[in-house]
């Protein structure tokens, strides 16, 4: 990278910091960043332009870049066309990425990821979804639309197993979102790309972990 490159994505960091940390201030769960738009963030629902300049193509690409940096993700993943990975700034929070583009743009669609892994209580879910964890054997879907909660309820079910059971939690993501920390279970998390080529082949590995 030359210096005139460090000096961009120098300050696509900062300012993309900026915008980060304003959006989630504001009880933002999404933020989109696309050329020749201002940023645009997802309140209660709603998406919402913020009072910001416009964004340069450039500028998203820097961005991209300085996220990919921050999640330490391999140059060959970057080489995509689209892609998803999961990332954690200090000071700032964790966010799942994905990459994309738009009329021939590097378009990012950010989404805010809780921490710590949250507790049922404000999620505000039935109490008859908590004896999920209960289960033993079989199959349990969990599914919705984008952005009703999916992986935050399954993210909350696994911290009550972590919490309240011995057992060995193999997770197959893409990208890794919540990071648990080890209680009474042990957690092997398995991101696909990186630690498993496909979800096929991490399956057939959990039976044998």
């Amino acid at each position: 990278m030359g210096a005139s490159q460090e000096l961009v994505t120098a300050r696509a960091t900062e300012a993309l910091v900026r915008i980060l940390k304003g959006a989630i201030a504001a009880g933002s769960s999404d933020i989109h960043l696309r050329a020749d738009k201002p940023p645009v963030v997802r309140l209660q629902g709603q998406l919402r332009p913020l009072d910001h300049p416009e964004l340069s193509g450039r500028f998203v690409e820097a961005c991209r870049g300085s996220l990919a940096q921050f999640a330490n993700v391999s140059p060959d993943r970057m080489t995509r066309i689209q892609g998803d990975f999961a990332c954690e700034i200090e000071g700032v929070g964790r966010f799942r990425v994905h990459f994309y583009r738009a009329t021939g743009e590097m378009a990012l669609a950010l989404r805010v990821i809780p921490s710590p892994v949250p507790d049922f209580a404000p999620l505000r879910i039935p109490p008859s979804v908590k004896r999920l964890a209960e289960v033993e054997r079989g199959l349990v879907l969990v599914t919705g639309a984008t952005g009703n909660g999916k992986s935050t309820t399954i993210a909350a079910l696994l911290e009550m197993v972590n919490k309240d059971k011995s057992k060995h939690v193999i997770t197959i993501e893409d990208p890794i979102e919540f990071p648990f920390v080890d209680h009474m279970s042990t957690f092997s998390q398995r991101e696909l790309g990186r630690d498993v080529e496909s979800f096929h082949q991490g399956l057939v590995g959990a039976k044998r972990a």
